[in-house]
C-alpha cells in the first residue's frame, strides 16, 4: 500500500518535470501549472511520510495540563480556515473548564484525522459535529464525539477499521484511524463507533482525565 501510494505522486511530478525540461513546447500558465502540481505531490508525499512514521514509531504522550475545551476550538478555527472543508460546516460544542493531563499535540492530530473523515464522508453543504464534555458531570473520563451525515459504517469493516492500510477510499493508505487507534490507547482510552442520529458514523473517544 505504502510503495502504491509513493507511486502515484512521483509519476506525477516524474511527467510534470519532463514537460518543464522542454519550455519551448508549453506556455507560461502551463508551466506555472506544472510547477503547482509538483509542489502539490512533493507536499502529499511528505504527509504520506509523516503518517506512516507516527504509525511505525509511535512517540509516547508528552503530558500537560490542557483545558480540552480550548483545544477543541483551536482545532476547529483552524479547520475552519482549511480551502478543503470549506463546503461544510462545523458545529462545536463544549463546556467550559475541561481540565485534563494529555499530550495536545497528538489529541490535535486525533481531531483532525477524525474530522478530516467526517467532512469527506459527509455530502455537500452538510455540518459535522464536534463534541467536548465529561462522561457524566463527576466523571474524570473527558469524551470527545465527531458525527458526520455521511452513509455510515459498513457493518463488514467495522473490526478492521482501525487496522493500517484498510480504507475505502480512492487514494489513502488507511493510516488516519489506525493513528487515532494508537493515541488513544496510548493516553489509557477507548474509542467507539456507532451510528449518528444523522444516519452517519460517530466516533466517541473517551480519554482519562488525569493518568492511571
Amino acid at each position: 500500500a505504502i510503495a502504491h501510494e509513493i507511486r502515484n505522486p512521483l509519476a506525477s511530478m516524474s511527467g510534470s518535470l519532463e514537460l518543464l525540461d522542454h519550455p519551448e513546447s508549453t506556455t507560461t500558465d502551463q508551466r506555472d501549472k506544472l510547477r503547482r502540481i509538483v509542489s502539490r505531490e512533493v507536499s502529499q508525499l511528505n504527509r504520506l511520510l509523516e503518517n506512516f512514521l507516527i504509525y511505525a514509531r509511535p512517540a509516547p504522550p508528552r503530558r500537560f495540563e490542557v483545558d480540552v475545551g480550548v483545544l477543541v476550538r483551536e482545532v476547529a478555527e483552524a479547520v475552519n480556515q482549511a480551502a478543503e472543508y470549506k463546503e461544510h460546516d462545523l458545529v462545536v460544542q463544549t463546556i467550559e473548564e475541561l481540565p485534563a493531563l494529555i499530550d495536545p499535540e497528538q489529541i490535535r492530530q486525533l481531531l483532525w484525522n477524525l474530522l478530516k473523515n467526517a467532512f469527506e464522508a459527509s455530502p455537500t453543504n452538510d455540518e459535522v459535529e464536534l463534541k467536548a464534555g465529561f462522561e457524566t458531570p463527576d466523571s474524570k473520563w473527558i469524551v470527545l464525539e465527531v458525527a458526520d451525515r455521511g452513509p455510515g459504517i459498513d457493518p463488514t469493516i467495522r473490526k478492521t477499521m482501525f487496522d493500517p492500510f484498510q480504507t475505502t477510499k480512492a487514494s489513502g493508505t488507511g493510516l488516519g484511524l489506525s493513528i487515532v487507534h494508537r493515541i488513544v490507547e496510548s493516553h489509557g482510552g477507548r474509542i467507539d463507533v456507532s451510528s449518528s442520529e444523522y444516519g452517519g458514523a460517530l466516533f466517541r473517544v473517551i480519554l482519562p482525565s488525569q493518568p492511571h
